[in-house]
């Protein structure tokens, strides 16, 4: 406290107002005292308060702000300051961006099917991110107000920045078609035939290799985008353009001579041309363009031929007239596939006359169908044939002669099926049984067909009128046109003749009856036939199985919301050229717009079909070649929200299958097994599983439907089916010399049935009934799948349908998987807990009954550990053939990775991680000495 005295003196007065100014003044000048004040902003306070002062170093004192009456422009100096800390803001945000963009390069990688270098197109993509970033950033000062110190440079490098992405986007365009068209102009063939686009291409890749040189010595990714060093992207973009037209237009005429090049990918495509010159190399493109060849056998010399052909069904079928294959490859294949169908035209014209001279009371042993110079699809027409011709005379024979004939085609009927049981079990090989199968699987339902008719209805009716009679399908064989027609009411269609392989014979039922009546009087009205349900009722299937009754090749196309009109229209041209027919599977999940374009593209065709062309317009302004033979089919989900156009749905005619008839299916799989209780049996599963649908817990894995019924019934069929060891397992079972066991099932379905003597079709041998067998097959594949509340539900609801069954006996699992098992246990250190080790074995189970197996369970149940147990276990005993292991994790990629894409730029398709995986591990070679895990 100062004395009262001092107060009162001017020192004081005068010390104490310079001190009070002081402390107005400090705040003020802190304010000025920031790094972001510039000299700009300096002259800008000199103009707000009217004086002048020197910024030297050496003449700038603080008496100069003071003497500058701050206080009164108060307000605009703290704009000022705020202004230029914004500004400052905006300059570090500028700077960094300039920084981050002066020194990022481009990253190279080696081309994988050639010389020279390609850009990374992953890092590359990052790089355009990071463009789009930087632009974005930059946006944003430009619309800041403060941004007037630093416009120029911020427009300069927003506008390097959008040049670089536009370069960058161009250059991978170019990079594209380059890397497309590179190969294919390099050598080969196909650069012998076009030799002015190879001189054109020489050019383009020389000056891209001068792009890929400089760009490598570049030090910035800006800096070489932005220079005149990539002027010449657009020409090249242009030429390249120019070299693809010309090579679609080659490709267009290759596909012209042999259409069904158009069902595979313009890559594909490329790759069979580019090895014309090695035939032998193309056995694994020929599925892709064969339903049932595998393979070709070339003969060795100068003048190669093509003498027979590998199939599926492990028997190679000898050509009636041999193919030279020393010209052009669509050429020999367009000639393979017509020798093909004189082949099987001449083996079925064979069987024919076999079955002609047969009198109605003749014996017909199992070996008139089957044999090794008949394919498999030939035994089931020669059933069709047979049946049709005793059917037919059975209900033409006159009043009196009635109940003889009938008698006589019911006895001709049972014997067939009688001798065909018979010999399955002398069958040792799974191509062997699956032949038998089939016929059974036929046979049972002709024989069901011919049980249902009227036979006294002739009386009134005729044959031709008889509705029950013309609702079915029908085959005959006419000798004054040396053809097979197939015949379904009023409609009648020619036999194709195509060679389509062994495939698992469709139990057919009257859905599936209804479903071919209406197709034959979609194709004879020349329209599209759809059928309409949700999935696992049998559309695509059924579809199928016409076609192979009818001997074309079906060709499905799995529709999605990415397939485009240009990819419907070449389906098209491909179908209507090769007489083909195409089945769209999923039809109304294409988008609206493209099902527009697809209703034009569909009525041209049914126009010129109606009008009897050769050769008719397509929409795109092209004259395309028509084979009446084509047909177009589709099957549709009602669960899908997409609804066709009216202009669409007045092209198809519609079946709806909705319920399949699951107990014929039982039935008639049973009896062809070899099931004397098929009826009983049949009855009882379908309603064990309708129990187990409505009594269970709902869970998402849980399916009691069509495909879980399937899956049981070939279990019981084809488990096991094919070992090497069947024989020598039989003598060791037998070791005594007494009564050897029929064989094709052994070891594996050891570990179904839980017992080493059963077989499918020998019930004297075997310790277990009937109801037996099929109710441990039943426990053994869904016991696995059931959550613990439902086991004991599942058992009760066995034990209810199947009181005599031992239902709560727990299922054996195969001795020597839980034996490998525990050893693995062992030498892995690991605690072989019972209730583990069953679920290991019943993996080892299911994995052998399906396709693919869901573990299902909580964090820390011991799910993956368990199936690096088995598949080490599995390999290490050498139970199976060495197991591969190969682990994805969809999570770190996009659906479009995993599964595949269409490319917007090229329409062309880019193959997917797991499609990659699944074509490797489904490879032919490695299949017969890899079992691959897909995980």
């Amino acid at each position: 406290k100062c004395l009262p005295i001092l107060t009162s003196t001017k020192a004081y007065c005068q010390v104490r107002d310079i001190i009070v100014n002081m402390q107005h003044y400090l705040p003020l000048l802190r304010l000025l005292h920031q790094p972001c004040i510039h000299p700009r902003h300096w002259h800008k306070l000199m103009h707000i308060c009217g004086h002048q002062w020197s910024l030297a170093p050496e003449s700038f004192r603080i008496r100069n702000l003071l003497s500058a009456n701050l206080l009164q422009v108060r307000e605009g100096l703290e704009e000022l300051v705020l202004c230029a800390t914004k500004e400052s803001n905006i300059e570090n945000c500028l700077n960094r961006v300039t920084e981050q963009w002066k020194t990022r390069k481009l990253e190279f990688s080696k081309h994988p099917k050639g010389n020279g270098f390609i850009l990374k197109v992953d890092d590359t993509l990052t790089v355009k991110d990071a463009l789009e970033e930087g632009q974005i950033q930059l946006a944003s000062l430009l619309s800041s107000r403060h941004i007037d110190a630093f416009k120029e440079e911020a427009e300069h490098w927003m506008m390097q920045l959008a040049v670089t992405s536009e370069t960058l986007t161009s250059w991978l365009e170019v990079q594209g078609a380059w890397m497309h068209i590179e190969a294919v102009f390099s050598g080969g063939l196909i650069a012998k035939q076009m030799p002015h686009e190879v001189r054109r291409f020489a050019m383009i890749d020389q000056q891209w290799s001068k792009i890929i040189t400089r760009a490598k010595a570049s030090p910035s990714v800006v800096q070489f985008c932005s220079g005149n060093d990539l002027a010449v992207l657009p020409s090249l973009a242009e030429q390249l353009s120019e070299c693809q037209r010309r090579l679609c237009v080659y490709l267009e005429e290759k596909r012209g001579i042999f259409p069904r090049l158009y069902f595979v990918s313009e890559g594909v495509l490329l790759e069979i041309l580019a090895q014309a010159s090695q035939p032998t190399c193309l056995g694994s493109y020929l599925p892709s363009i064969f339903s049932g060849i595998t393979g070709i056998v070339v003969t060795e010399g100068d003048d190669p031929q093509i003498t027979k052909v590998e199939t599926a069904e492990g028997r190679p079928l000898h050509l009636k007239n041999p193919v030279c294959c020393g010209g052009n490859v669509e050429e020999w294949l367009n000639d393979l596939r017509k020798a093909m169908q004189q082949t099987v035209h001449e083996s079925l014209r064979n069987a024919a006359l076999e079955l002609s001279v047969l009198h109605p009371t003749d014996k017909v042993d199992a070996s008139l169908f089957v044999s090794d110079e008949k394919p498999s699809q030939i035994s089931v027409l020669m059933l069709y044939l047979l049946w049709t011709t005793d059917v037919s005379a059975a209900l033409s024979a006159p009043r009196g002669e009635q109940r003889r004939s009938a008698n006589d085609c019911t006895k001709r009927l049972r014997e067939i099926m009688t001798s065909l049981l018979e010999n399955k079990k002398l069958s040792i090989t799974r191509q062997g049984l699956l032949s038998y199968d089939s016929l059974l699987v036929c046979l049972v339902y002709l024989t069901d067909l011919w049980t249902s008719l009227n036979i006294p209805r002739v009386a009134r009716d005729s044959i031709y009128t008889l509705w029950d009679w013309i609702r079915l399908v029908r085959v005959h064989w006419k000798s004054d046109g040396n053809t097979c027609v197939i015949q379904n009411v009023d409609a009648e269609l020619q036999y194709g003749f195509e060679y389509l392989g062994h495939k698992e014979q469709l139990v057919a039922t009257p859905l599936t009856d209804r479903c071919y009546m209406t197709m034959f009087q979609a194709i004879t009205l020349h329209l599209a036939g759809a059928a309409v349900g949700p999935a696992g009722t049998g559309k695509t299937e059924t579809i199928k199985e016409l076609g192979r009754i009818c001997g074309h090749l079906v060709v499905v196309f799995n529709c999605s919301d990415i397939m485009d009109s240009s990819g419907t229209a070449t389906m098209f041209r491909g179908l209507v050229q090769s007489g083909d027919w195409g089945c769209f599977d999923e039809f109304n999940r294409i988008r609206s717009s493209v099902l527009s374009v697809l209703a034009s593209q569909l009525t041209a065709i049914f126009n010129g079909l109606k009008k009897r062309l050769s050769e008719f317009m397509f929409t795109d302004g092209r004259s395309c070649k028509l084979n009446s033979a084509v047909a177009t089919f589709a099957t549709l989900n009602p669960t899908d929200t997409q609804l066709l156009p009216q202009n669409l749905k007045m092209l198809f005619r519609t079946v709806a299958m909705t319920i399949p008839d699951s107990r014929i299916i039982i039935k008639t799989k049973l009896a062809a097994i070899g099931f004397r209780e098929a009826s009983t049996l049949a009855r009882k599963f379908d309603v064990l599983y309708k129990l187990a649908s409505w009594q269970l817990s709902h869970r998402l894995h849980y399916d009691f439907g069509l495909r879980s019924i399937l899956s049981v019934l070939r279990t019981l069929a084809f488990v096991g089916v094919g070992c090497k060891d069947n024989q020598q397992e039989a003598k060791e079972s037998n070791p005594a010399g007494g009564p050897t066991p029929p064989q094709g099932l052994t070891r594996r379905t050891r570990s179904f049935l839980g017992s080493p003597n059963f077989t499918s079709g020998d019930q004297q041998q075997s310790s277990q009934s009937e109801e037996n067998v099929l109710v441990t097959v039943l426990m053994n594949i869904n016991l696995p799948r059931l959550a613990q509340e439902d086991t004991v539900s599942f058992k009760s609801l066995v034990q209810l349908v199947f009181p005599t069954s031992n239902a709560n006996k727990q299922p054996r699992e195969a001795s020597s998987v839980c034996k490998a098992l525990e050893e693995r246990c062992q030498q892995m250190k690991l605690s072989s807990v019972d209730s583990w080790m069953r679920k290991a074995a019943q993996l080892y189970t299911t994995k052998i009954a399906r396709h693919g197996v869901l573990l299902a369970g909580p964090a820390g149940s011991g799910k993956t550990k368990l199936l690096e147990v088995l598949i080490s276990a599995l390999t290490h005993s050498k139970i199976e053939a060495r197991n591969r292991e190969v682990r994805l994790n969809p999570r770190t990629v996009t659906s479009g990775q995993m599964f595949g894409s269409l490319n917007p730029v090229t329409n062309e398709w880019n193959k997917g991680i797991f499609s990659t995986i699944w074509k490797y591990a489904n490879n032919q070679k490695l299949l017969k000495t890899h079992v691959t895990w897909i995980v």
